[in-house]
């Protein structure tokens, strides 16, 4: 059956189903078909489980325009991870609107969120982020929205950009319309939960997709051996990806690859054509043709030439519009980035290359203790964005270690072996990070000090959570803002574990646990690893909290409070044992931190009243103008002082945000104050990308500086201002 006779049963607008024909659509593919035959066009919310995003996406976009192009009174959002996936969603569902005469709207960034002008139009795309922020300052955004349209829904799990998504999604399921969820996201493990959190129908792509194998090697060599089998690949015609734990190692690996500087003789020759090569020197010209003068750029258009180019955030936005381009236009055979850059960038290769299960969260602390372990759902995203629909037969996702005591361990952790040998990633789970208490703190204070939201019941947000709702027996917050100190053990432990953590606790056993020593106020023992063949040790702590040995607790649960198998399997064996009269309250006190009250009322964000809880003047400031509740606290006591030395105010709170170099940051803040529009203040160390951050953070925490600024203070407030216009002219220059 034609595309067009399918939808035209499924009652699409007629006026969209007239573009569709001019555009030359010829036919839906199974998964397409299946969510149109599941209600897609009658109102039903729907998740799309596949890898091909893009596909999912195609078929998405159509139920939003029906949506909208049927009722003039409905609005439509749709919500993208990054500005690049923004724009690329937006330049399609425009040309759409346009022809339906349907207004729409682009929000990339924040400070186009900040202005009103800008949010109007029936159809709304935009970033977590820049939303986020929207929905603060112009929460009448929300009016008529029938339909949202989520754009890898499974980055709930991802930190920070995770807690965005999903406070804007409770956000919405507050406004109590009828609201049709249109969501894209990869498996998971636990999508029952999502589905029943969305209240949604699963649409599973089951066709068959790339044929995926995956490995983890041990190479003496890594440099060599990434050569010879890129080299081999791209003779096949594939494309190559490279995952690094940081950027300034993915630079480092590019150049040496690419032969540029001190290559220790492990060049990569591809055997290019010369029209490939030609290809390849116009891209390179049209990349240096931006920021000439820095490092980076020269050293990006070095490697361009040679078919190879480092891909992060340290490129600035118009170079990585054309290396995306160049990437998806088959142009470049090999990319390397960083792994968390990787995650929500949807590029694709024929083969993918991961460097280790560590990356860094803060490019500038030491590589030593700013590396995190990646999580199984961190993992498996990464490793499956190998295969090219279309293009490649087998696809391949490589795990580069080492040692082979490494291999073993990372095999048992993040992977499952079939009966055959072979193995394949752990879906892993959407782990929320809505049980941070300033994730908390800056939805609860949305709820309570803003015209949107439920004053009477403030704690009511926290209900709609995916986070309360995967935790329904553990997530019970008393009307205080905390959870209940008599709260069980088991309770606890399921708000701070994973199910997969749980479970492997399950299969340790008893006789690898050994107690030491109990105190009324510490326990402490060792636990036995037996991927490792060594003891771990384990503290449990009533005032300082709980710490294991292991590398999972070490780079990755104390980041994220999530405890390791260790921990949880030494809890449940310490309340058993005769020590269990101390354990359990030592356990309690130890996991139970999550207060949201007392640090919003000791910055004078809100206050106690007889009838619960009020907001205070500052508190609206911050909520209206969408200040995590961290940065207010620390704007609002600089702020209060007699003498307020803004430069070191901004600097500090941007550093701090961004890991910005203090030179950098304190050198546009100048260039901001100068009257004479010089330019982008950059030199040749800088590295594009950062630099544009850092400008945009800066007018973006001016902004926020103005908003807590008292009207009083007329000589403090004319000079945030004058910065603001500083900071606007350098944006001037890459928007």
């Amino acid at each position: 059956m034609s595309t067009l006779r399918e939808l035209e049963y499924a009652q699409i607008s007629p006026r969209l189903l007239e573009i569709l024909r001019r555009e030359g659509w010829a036919s839906l593919t199974d998964f397409q078909r299946a969510s149109v035959r599941k209600g897609l066009s009658i109102g039903n919310s729907q998740i799309l489980v596949t890898y091909d995003y893009d596909e999912a996406y195609k078929i998405a976009e159509v139920g939003l325009l029906h949506r909208v192009a049927s009722n003039f009174r409905a609005k439509a959002i749709v919500l993208t991870p990054n500005p690049h996936q923004a724009e690329k969603r937006f330049k399609s569902i425009s040309k759409h609107c346009r022809r339906l005469g349907i207004e729409a709207t682009m929000l990339a960034r924040r400070r186009s969120a900040l202005d009103s002008k800008e949010i109007n139009g029936r159809v709304i795309v935009a970033t977590y982020t820049a939303l986020n922020i929207a929905l603060r300052t112009h929460p009448e955004i929300l009016n008529d929205i029938q339909c949202v349209l989520t754009e890898r829904l499974d980055l709930i799990g991802e930190p920070e950009l995770g807690a965005r998504l999903e406070a804007i999604l409770v956000t919405i399921m507050g406004r109590g319309a009828d609201l049709q969820h249109i969501a894209i996201c990869p498996p998971v493990e636990d999508l029952v939960e999502l589905v029943t959190w969305l209240d949604a129908t699963p649409i599973v792509d089951e066709k068959a997709d790339v044929k995926r194998i995956f490995s983890v090697k041990v190479f003496e060599n890594m440099n060599e051996s990434l050569k010879d089998l890129t080299q081999f690949v791209h003779r096949r015609g594939g494309q190559i990806m490279i995952m690094t734990p940081n950027r300034d190692m993915a630079n480092h690996l590019a150049l040496g690859l690419a032969g540029v500087g001190k290559s220790n003789g492990v060049r990569l020759e591809l055997p290019l054509t010369l029209g490939h090569r030609e290809e390849l020197r116009e891209l390179s010209e049209e990349i240096t043709d931006h920021y000439k003068n820095c490092r980076m750029t020269k050293n990006l258009g070095r490697t361009i030439s040679r078919g190879i180019a480092f891909f992060h955030q340290g490129v600035s936005r118009i170079q990585r519009r054309a290396i995306s381009k160049a990437w998806e236009d088959r142009l470049l055979p090999v990319l390397v980035m960083p792994s968390k850059f990787a995650i929500a960038s949807g590029l694709r290769a024929t083969v993918v290359f991961l460097l280790g299960v560590f990356m860094q969260e803060k490019e500038t602390e030491p590589l030593t203790q700013g590396l995190t372990m990646l999580s199984e759902w961190q993992l498996d995203k990464i490793l499956q964005s190998a295969g090219r629909r279309n293009l490649d037969n087998e696809a391949f996702g490589v795990v580069v270690l080492d040692s082979e005591t490494e291999k073993t361990r990372v095999i048992n952790r993040y992977f499952i072996t079939d009966p055959k040998g072979d193995i394949a990633p752990r879906a892993g789970e959407v782990d929320s990070m809505l049980d941070e208490s300033e994730n908390m703190q800056d939805l609860i204070l949305a709820e309570l000090c803003t015209s949107r939201g439920n004053k009477a019941d403030p704690f009511s947000i926290l209900d709609r959570t995916f986070w309360a709702h995967s935790n329904k027996t553990a997530a019970k917050l008393t009307g205080k803002g905390y959870i209940e100190s008599e709260a069980s053990v088991d309770t606890l432990l399921a708000l701070r574990s994973t199910k997969i953590a749980r479970e492997r606790a399950e299969k340790i056993p008893d006789k690898s646990v050994r107690i030491v020593s109990t105190r009324p106020n510490k326990i402490e023992g060792l636990v036995h690893s037996q991927s490792r063949d060594l003891w771990h040790h384990v503290l449990l702590r009533a005032a300082e909290g709980i710490s294991c040995t292991c590398e999972a607790w070490k780079y990755q649960g104390a980041k994220r409070h999530r405890l390791c198998k260790h921990i949880v399997k030494f809890i449940r064996t310490a309340v058993k044992t005769e020590a269990s009269t101390y354990a359990t309250a030592v356990v309690q006190q130890a996991l139970t931190g999550l207060e949201v009250i007392d640090d919003l009322e000791s910055v004078d964000l809100i206050r106690r009243a007889k009838d619960g809880l009020e907001c205070t003047s500052l508190g609206e400031n911050v909520a209206i103008l969408g200040v995590p509740v961290e940065d207010a606290k620390l704007v609002t006591k600089a702020v209060a002082r007699k003498r307020v030395n803004l430069t070191d105010l901004l600097e500090r709170v941007v550093v701090d945000r961004t890991g910005a170099p203090r030179e950098l940051v304190r050198r546009v803040i100048v260039s901001a104050e100068d009257d004479h529009d010089r330019g982008i203040p950059y030199c040749e160390d800088d590295s594009p990308g950062i630099l544009e951050n850092v400008i945009e953070e800066l007018n973006y925490v001016n902004s926020i500086i103005l908003g807590l600024t008292s009207r009083e203070r007329r000589q403090l407030r004319q000079r945030i201002k004058s910065l603001g216009d500083g900071f606007g002219r350098l944006l001037g220059h890459f928007s």
